[in-house]
């Protein structure tokens, strides 16, 4: 494959793409070996989510920033192993990882610095991020396979992608409107079932990711092979200066970084545990958060206000089993997996305008609680 190119200064898009795709079948079991080890914990973590129907703040914050860290290093042994076969080169899914670990930190430094360079751009009107986030496009991947210190990945990308700006940009723009293709038909299957999208998107992120990072390290090739002897050199370059300056961004970016995500998890754990508590009081005193005079039922009669609650129970998968008109009241007893839907069902009727008050709940079995909710009307 590597002959091939050196007899050609240009490749077209759709050349790219299949010799990508070319290289994704021959080598399949290898690259989605390496991203099922690095989703492992994501596909969890979701399926705790779908079988259990709950989630906790703390749980998800461990889980996620695991995610990020074990995705990142499956990411750099993903671009290893289509480095090393496309150059015809054998190696092991566990040669890949252990080669990974060298390059971990440098990658995350890199990633970050890009992600800051890109939301930068884009607020400044849109196309300074479009074009900087075209020209550095490669410095993932520069960041793993170069192992030139004297510029860094950002400079390499630079050079590269110079004078194949629009030829870059428009194969960027394939996969990003494939991409959206797909997240298109995920939203649109999340409004009928939300557990069955959410798998079938984390199948297609997994057989999509290294199909993705094949059409990077194939572009990185062939630009690299028509640049032969382009690329500056140590002599060219103020190396002291450009490390310097770096090092002081991505500082920079990950303290901003931080601080940021600090305000915001603390912000939502806050708001978590004090509606938790809340709530929690609301269950223990019952009744006496009722106030005395019960929010009436515009126009609505006694089989309109059952019509609803059936309606409304049924979209939290509440079994009902009876429903007693009393004076100003329905008496309504059933069945919940948990507290916590019981509470949402109830702040479901709240916005209807029906006046719930809970007058028993006990756990007779796990996950199989039982409860009574006078409605007031």
């Amino acid at each position: 494959m590597e002959n091939e190119i050196k007899s050609k200064k240009s490749i077209e898009i759709w050349e790219i793409l299949k010799r990508s795709l070319s290289l994704y079948k021959e080598n399949f079991s290898l690259f989605i070996g390496i991203i099922i080890l690095g989703y492992v914990l994501s596909l969890l973590n979701t399926l705790r989510m779908i079988i259990l129907k709950t989630t906790y703040a703390w749980i998800g914050f461990i889980t996620s920033w695991l995610g990020i860290l074990i995705v990142s290093w499956a990411y750099i042994a993903l671009v290893i192993a289509i480095s090393n076969r496309y150059l015809n080169n054998k190696i092991t899914l566990k040669e890949c990882f252990i080669a990974a670990k060298e390059k971990y930190w440098r990658y995350i430094g890199i990633c970050i610095l890009y992600g800051l360079i890109l939301g930068a751009g884009l607020l400044l009107f849109l196309i300074p991020g479009i074009y900087w986030g075209t020209i550095f496009s490669l410095a993932s991947i520069t960041v793993v396979l170069e192992k030139r210190r004297d510029i860094g990945p950002l400079r390499i990308s630079k050079e590269l992608i110079r004078g194949y700006f629009w030829r870059v940009f428009l194969l960027e723009l394939i996969i990003l409107l494939f991409s959206l293709y797909l997240y298109f038909i995920y939203f649109g299957l999340a409004k009928i079932n939300q557990n069955l999208a959410t798998i079938l998107l984390q199948i297609f992120l997994l057989f999509y990711t290294p199909f993705y990072i094949g059409v990077s390290v194939t572009l990185y090739y062939i630009l690299k092979d028509i640049k032969e002897g382009e690329l500056p050199i140590e002599s060219e370059i103020p190396v002291k200066c450009v490390r310097g300056y770096l090092g002081y961004l991505v500082a920079a970016g990950l303290v901003i970084l931080i601080i940021l995500l600090s305000i915001f998890w603390s912000i939502n754990l806050m708001k978590f545990f004090k509606k938790d508590i809340n709530k929690e009081k609301k269950i223990c005193e019952v009744g006496k958060y009722r106030k005395k005079e019960p929010i009436p039922v515009k126009e609505i009669n006694e089989e309109k206000l059952e019509e609803i609650i059936m309606l409304s129970a049924r979209s939290f998968n509440i079994n009902i089993d009876t429903i007693n008109r009393k004076d100003n009241f329905l008496e309504v007893k059933g069945v919940a997996d948990n507290i916590r839907i019981v509470l949402d069902f109830m702040n479901n009727l709240k916005d209807k305008e029906i006046k719930p008050e809970i007058t028993f709940i006990k756990e007779v079995e796990e996950n199989k609680n039982q409860f009574t909710i006078n409605c007031y009307y």
